[in-house]
């Protein structure tokens, strides 16, 4: 490496990499005479040019337009630890076209090794015949499952989907480091990668002829579709994730938006008569592909592992009938033993007759006895490696002494492999404090079918502190960059959008639902509104005078605010609060309390716990909700944070501000932007059912019994501020308040979107749409029937006799309403969840399987 004042002088024209010195070995952007490689002038030249301030701008934007978009690692896990937002270099990786076509190839020859190897393990096993691999690798390996030998393949190819691991090593070639292909990550975060730098950098985009990531997904959706047994023009694709526990859900999300496929989990499909089928409101309905995220154990609780209860029982069965198609293989996972790298040379000339043109780390199995014995005598020249094993922990060799590890590995030899030490090559990283070296891994991803193999042009580059890491990719911590693969050739078209190749007839999902999805959507409704008026209510008191707490106020608002105060316990369920034992107290100093009602994660009702279900009911419903909306709920995330800093909650109440925008913003997102499809009308019923049981318990806490005529004046005004509905009654009352024409507002005016008769409307409308066992009329139904009856009693409602006051001096006949709504609301609610969101079963009203 050339001297440091050398370099300094040879870099010193580039002030965007002053002060950068890597180490020894290979730099993607250094020259070893410590010039800059000529394809990263250009860039170079225009980064240079923008300058620190605009530098620091453009990385500030690429980190809000990440969390905007809900890119983020685990966004709710058990254990409570917060969600890690993804991170975007702005700095990408540049790759000559040259040295990608040698990668390239090396990587199409290496993927039909592995699609040989695969055939062959699952198959006749002519590797173990002849002695090219050893069978105690093979059946020693728990990613080797039984069940799977003989299974038909997949049409078109026998490993569709494939991501590899790659270095560069000291002398600048790329090796293989890894092989993944049950549920490589990174494919969509690459294309968001990609979708945000040009947005940013789109100049130096076009001007560097950077190879377009659009034909590369275009082949993945055509790879699957040509992956159905069944010869269908138009076959029925689904992604199948975990769910949103998984820490790369926002990928199997984004894919699925991007490709145009139905997101699934394994509670949504079923198996009936070895044909794989997915549960929809309106029936079964068969599903050709499916394209899992689940590791292979995970897939059939019946064939492969009994506590495999994310996947489906049963498809194995399906695949063996050759009535669906998995992808990848399942069993393909034995490809994933490192092990196999050091075996890799023997097994290319065995199936190809000719030497890999891609390099692999020279690899030791500790299970071959003279592998072990090498590796025993010279335990420091090696980086070992424990394979999991599910019945054993998996140690770490760094915190264990010579010794324990050497009787380890002759413990249990089959489990342990050995590589020398890996220096990747180094590549600058942006900070504000000017450019530093990191080591890079590069992850690139493979699609082959019936037209062949393509191979992504570009993946997904990650920054990694200690080699150690290059086995742990999914660990969050590091910086992603994009990968340019440039191009002497014109590129045409920028489009990140896919092509509408043929008109195909309209997906059956387009209208049906699974129950998993509409409860999901039926509860994303009811935490908005519950956030929304929670929010509303905690806003009024915050701007109210504090309550005296004693009998003697002679205020005439001091009754009418602990009316308030109580109604907001009651409202959020959070007793015993202002009602209950030591309720004066606290209405002497309300502050913790409030304090609580809005930040507390540990207290069911508050607006914490509101926001938070609502964002993780949306996250399983993710692909159904546009980008608008998810920035809106991460808005709504931000300024739920942004109430912490605040010391006192009189403080609070502009972000308040800000929170009740946002939540009328996801509101009007709903309203004006999704389709009238079944999945709205779940999502609005949610939200209409919730906003009828708010207006309920307030009015029942807060109206049946008189107060005097200032007091009620008072707190009619403050019920209209809550419902904001506050200019419709001065403009229609003018300045009078009075019970009467209020409940005429409030209750039975259909016309005001805010009134109980307006959500009861919308409920009996959903209800009469949604889709029943036919011929039964849905006013037939249960909730048909509970809707019908709740609406028919409200409107027979006459607001004189409601605004009475009884003989005992209450507001009776309202108090009868009220409570008579009590039970029939939560009623339906539990008959609508019986009714429709029965995961269990096939189908909770009807349903044969449904044949194309």
């Amino acid at each position: 490496m050339v001297s440091m004042n050398v370099q300094a002088s040879l870099l010193s024209r580039w002030e965007l990499l002053r002060g950068y010195t890597p180490p020894p070995g290979h730099d993607e952007i250094l020259l070893p005479n410590g010039e800059i490689r000529p394809e990263w002038s250009p860039l170079l030249n225009h980064l240079n040019q923008l300058g620190e301030q605009r530098l620091e701008s453009l990385r500030q934007q690429a980190r809000h337009l990440l969390r905007e978009n809900g890119l983020t690692f685990n966004l709710f896990q058990s254990d409570g630890s917060e969600s890690r937002a993804w991170e975007l270099d702005l700095m990408p990786l540049l790759i000559a076209e040259q040295q990608w076509l040698t990668l390239e190839q090396g990587l199409k020859q290496r993927h039909r090794v592995l699609e040989l190897l695969l055939a062959d393990l699952y198959g006749k096993q002519e590797t173990l015949r002849h002695g090219i691999l050893p069978p105690t690798l093979l059946f020693s390996d728990p990613g080797y499952l039984r069940a799977c030998h003989g299974l038909p393949h997949p049409r078109g190819a026998l490993l569709p989907w494939w991501a590899v691991d790659l270095v560069r090593n000291p002398e600048g070639g790329f090796q293989v480091v890894g092989d993944y292909l049950q549920t490589p990550a990174g494919a969509g975060y690459a294309l968001e990668n990609r979708q945000i730098l040009f947005r940013l950098l789109r100049q130096p985009l076009n001007e560097n002829r950077v190879r377009l990531l659009l034909p590369f997904f275009s082949a993945l959706r055509a790879h699957l579709n040509d992956a159905s047994p069944l010869l269908k023009e138009d076959p029925q694709v689904v992604l199948l994730s975990p769910g949103p526990g998984d820490k790369i859900y926002f990928e199997h999300a984004f894919l699925a938006n991007y490709l145009g496929l139905t997101l699934v989990q394994g509670e949504d499909l079923t198996v009936r008569n070895g044909r794989l089928h997915i549960k929809t409101l309106d029936g079964l309905h068969p599903v050709d592909v499916v394209w899992r995220m689940l590791n292979d154990l995970q897939c059939d609780p019946l064939e492969l592992n009994e506590n495999g209860f994310l996947g489906v029982a049963g498809l194995v069965q399906a695949v063996q009938g050759e009535r669906a198609a998995v992808i990848n293989h399942p069993g393909a996972s034995v490809l994933e033993n490192r092990a196999l790298l050091g075996y890799f040379p023997a097994l290319c000339h065995h199936f190809l007759g000719e030497a890999p043109r891609l390099a692999v780390t020279p690899t030791r199995w500790c299970g071959d006895p003279v592998a072990r014995s090498e590796v025993l005598d010279t335990l420091e020249q090696w980086v070992l490696q424990q394979r999991p094993h599910p019945n054993r922990p998996t140690l770490k060799p760094a915190q264990m002494t010579r010794q324990q590890l050497q009787q380890e590995i002759l413990d249990f030899p089959h489990e342990w492999i050995a590589y020398p030490p890996l220096i990747p090559s180094t590549l600058p990283v942006m900070t504000a404090m000017g450019a530093r070296p990191g080591h890079m891994l590069l992850r690139t991803f493979v699609t082959a079918g019936r037209l062949g193999v393509e191979v992504m042009p570009g993946g997904l580059a990650r920054i990694v502190s200690e080699p150690a890491q290059i086995h742990a990719f999914d660990d969050p911590t590091g910086i992603t960059k994009d990968v340019w693969v440039l191009s002497h050739n014109p590129i045409i078209t920028r489009t990140n959008r896919l092509p509408m190749e043929r008109l195909s007839e309209p997906s059956f999902f387009s209208g049906d639902i699974s129950s998993r999805m509409a409860e999901n959507l039926f509860w994303v409704g009811r935490y908005a509104e519950r956030g929304e008026y929670t929010l509303r209510l905690l806003r009024l008191l915050l701007l109210l005078p504090r309550p005296e707490g004693t009998e003697q106020n002679e205020h005439a608002e001091s009754e009418a605010i602990r009316l308030l105060y109580a109604a907001l316990t009651q409202v959020t369920a959070s007793e015993p609060g202002f009602v209950g034992e030591g309720c004066e107290q606290r209405l002497r100093h309300p502050e913790e309390e409030l304090r609580a009602l809005i930040l507390s994660h540990e207290r069911a009702g508050t607006l914490f716990s509101s926001i938070r279900s609502l964002l993780l009911a949306a996250h399983r419903v993710r692909e159904r909700l546009s980008n608008d909306t998810w920035r809106v709920l991460n808005q709504l995330m931000a300024q739920q944070q942004n109430l912490l800093r605040h010391k006192q909650t009189a403080d609070m109440v502009g972000d308040m501000e800000n929170l009740v925008t946002a939540f009328a913003a996801l509101a009007g997102l709903a309203q004006e932007n999704m389709t009238r499809g079944l999945g709205w009308r779940f999502l609005d019923l949610g939200r209409r059912l919730e906003r009828a049981i708010f207006q309920v318990e307030l009015l029942r806490t807060t109206l049946i019994r008189p107060l005097s005529a200032e007091g009620e004046r008072f707190l009619l005004d403050a019920l209209l501020g809550v419902s904001d509905s506050s200019i419709t009654y001065r403009r229609r009352y003018r300045t009078h308040l009075a019970i009467k024409p209020f409940l005429e507002l409030i209750l039975l005016d259909e016309a005001n979107p805010r009134s109980l008769a307006s959500q009861l409307a919308l409920v009996n409308e959903h209800v009469t749409a949604l889709p029943y066992r036919r011929p039964t009329p849905p006013h037939r139904t249960p909730c048909g029937r509970i809707a019908l009856d709740s609406f028919n009693t409200l409107r027979m409602s006459e607001p004189d006799l409601l605004g009475m006051v009884g003989e005992a001096g209450t507001y009776s006949n309202l108090a009868a309403l009220l409570e008579r709504f009590q039970g029939l609301l939560p009623l339906f609610s539990m008959e609508l969840a019986h009714t429709f969101f029965q995961h269990s079963s096939s189908r909770s009203l009807a349903g044969e399987p449904r044949e194309p």
